[in-house]
């Protein structure tokens, strides 16, 4: 039923919808939506670059939640807690951005590191920049691959096509068990 609609809201909306639906499977903390799925099948009919930028400036806006619900459970926390939230400050001062940047590229849950972020009170917007660039890119990863992915099926119909992979995949296991792995990973080879 969700999946119905919100393939219907892309189809309508096209990269306004793509936006809403990353921002909602974002801003989601308990319920995951996979956002990513429309990205993979709306990436044969929707251009992948504008694709991309849509998911992933919806996405990048709608893991602020997280930082929010963060900086609400600042509010609730002791001054003992606080004090240990400080030395989670030091800890991610050395490289803050690289791990929002490496949690945004990737599908590791954004919010374990968002909550923390917010709870410390760290700066939003270099938090809100870096987290839209990993989100692009990953939605131009997960666009051109889609892509490639519903073209190689359309060639994979073809017989002949079907044949050579089988062929490649034997040669492969053959020279994959010819190979003295030992010899190789001595350098000896």
């Amino acid at each position: 039923m969700i999946a119905e609609l919100f393939s219907t809201l892309v189809e309508n909306l096209g990269y306004v919808g793509m936006f809403l639906i990353s921002f909602l499977g974002a801003s989601s903390i308990l319920l995951p939506i996979p956002y990513t799925v429309f990205i993979l099948l709306f990436s044969v009919k929707l251009d992948p670059i504008l694709l991309a930028l849509a998911s992933g400036t919806g996405a990048g806006i709608g893991e602020l939640t997280g930082y929010y619900l963060g900086k609400l459970g600042r509010r609730m926390m002791s001054e003992e807690r606080l004090r240990k939230m400080e030395k989670l400050r030091h800890a991610l001062r050395r490289y803050p951005l690289l791990f929002i940047f490496l949690f945004s590229l990737t599908p590791l849950p954004d919010d374990l590191i968002f909550i923390p972020l917010g709870m410390i009170n760290y700066p939003i917007i270099p938090i809100l920049a870096v987290s839209i660039l990993g989100k692009i890119l990953m939605g131009l990863t997960i666009a051109y691959f889609g892509r490639s992915y519903f073209a190689l099926l359309k060639v994979a119909e073809d017989p002949t096509f079907t044949i050579a992979s089988f062929v490649a995949l034997l040669l492969i296991i053959y020279f994959m068990l010819k190979i003295d792995w030992v010899k190789v990973l001595e350098g000896k080879l």
